[in-house]
């Protein structure tokens, strides 16, 4: 699956599911990755997004960095749709309408992002 921007680089680190869940938590947003691993803990916005073990892994690669994190929308509905949810289940996953889901399946079909 392509992802845009740097999430594709992420999810070669971190894996699809932590950057999507990444990009579902601070998407369109601009973050700093902390220098050192130490200072992650419960509570720490990367812990809470993806996990201490994806959030040390980040910081192990990225460590410092400022990244702009892209909204992912499109892409993860094509993932849960593919997993075989209904357009109602993935529209309350990723806080669209249903109109907007089905829109998504339909483009997705087209560029065969989407294979049901």
């Amino acid at each position: 699956m392509g992802l845009p921007g740097e999430l594709e680089g992420i999810a070669e680190i971190v894996g699809s599911e932590a950057a999507l869940a990444l990009a579902m938590s601070l998407g369109g947003r601009d973050i700093r990755i902390p220098k050192r691993q130490a200072t992650l803990r419960e509570g720490h916005f990367l812990v809470d997004a993806i996990g201490m073990a994806a959030a040390r892994e980040l910081v192990e690669f990225y460590g410092g960095a400022a990244l702009y994190i892209p909204e992912a929308r499109r892409e993860l509905a094509a993932s849960l749709l593919n997993a075989g949810m209904t357009v109602a289940d993935v529209s309350a996953r990723i806080g669209r309408t249903p109109a907007s889901v089905r829109r998504y399946r339909r483009q997705g079909r087209a560029s065969g992002a989407v294979k049901t």
